[in-house]
């Protein structure tokens, strides 16, 4: 499934980082008694927002867990410090499940001309980050 998205962004698959289980926990709120498996991807640079996490939740757990990614994207959007580029892009942020699976989807940098106004960022974010969801979908129908 995560290869299946990494290949519909191709080069414009920007997350390049493993994030561990300590980050996960402490500043995403997942802990590893919430899921079976996970993979993670964040920016190397700090200056990138491009994130990507896929959670197979315990039964039982999805709903926590997607509590915990959505806490953690009202943190981005109230609270964090971003570049102005980047604060235009997080409310396209996506935090959705299918059962037991659920993802955290920052996949929001424009691939070609850089938009002209935040509302064009926008746009452009929401536009580049559903191509995860509509990859996953596929998945589950």
């Amino acid at each position: 499934m995560v290869a299946a998205v990494k290949k519909a962004y191709g080069d414009g698959y920007l997350p390049n980082m493993t994030i561990d289980e300590d980050v996960l926990a402490e500043q995403y709120g997942i802990k590893k008694n919430m899921y079976e498996e996970v993979i993670a991807e964040g920016p190397m640079l700090s200056f990138q927002i491009d994130t990507f996490i896929a959670v197979k939740a315990k039964d039982g757990k999805a709903e926590t867990v997607k509590a915990a990614m959505e806490k953690y994207k009202q943190y981005l959007l109230d609270e964090s410090m971003q570049y102005p580029m980047n604060a235009a892009k997080i409310p396209a942020t996506q935090v959705y499940n299918f059962g037991n699976y659920v993802f955290f989807s920052m996949l929001v940098s424009p691939q070609g001309e850089e938009p002209e106004s935040e509302e064009a960022y926008l746009e452009a974010a929401k536009k580049q980050n559903q191509i995860a969801y509509d990859t996953i979908a596929k998945f589950f129908s």
